[in-house]
């Protein structure tokens, strides 16, 4: 799964249901992070999209840098505590650990991970997919 940074999130979701007739599976605000997301459901695969909603926020500071398109790849994991234990006594940093009612997720600092930033999620309900990695 990956994770486009966009300027407007209601035109980019918009053009992939229009275009490709992708299907909006949910949104969210994430104010500690200062962005909006929402997963979107394009056959059997998922995405994200997310959008600043302050300019001192992460996508912010990404889209000025780069313009926008792919900030990180996710990766769902069945067991996200034994993983974090397990990357963390492989010495990578990890960083803007989080968690909601439906999953836990953590990144990896690129430096540690080939010079991509990825997202290790957990899903906390049973039957509920945030995406496929």
């Amino acid at each position: 799964m990956t994770n486009g940074s966009t300027l407007c999130i209601d035109e980019a979701v918009n053009f992939f249901q229009e275009t490709y007739g992708a299907e909006l599976l949910w949104r969210n605000i994430f104010e500690e992070q200062k962005l909006e997301s929402t997963f979107i459901k394009l056959g059997e695969s998922q995405f994200e999209l997310s959008m600043a909603t302050d300019r001192d926020g992460v996508i912010a500071i990404f889209i000025d840098q780069k313009g926008g398109g792919i900030h990180h790849v996710s990766l769902q994991v069945d067991d996200i505590r034994s993983t974090i234990k397990r990357l963390e006594k492989m010495g990578m940093k990890l960083m803007g650990k989080a968690s909601t009612d439906e999953f836990s997720m953590v990144f990896i600092q690129p430096k540690d991970n080939f010079g991509i930033l990825t997202e290790i999620i957990g899903m906390k309900k049973v039957g509920i997919e945030r995406g496929n990695g």
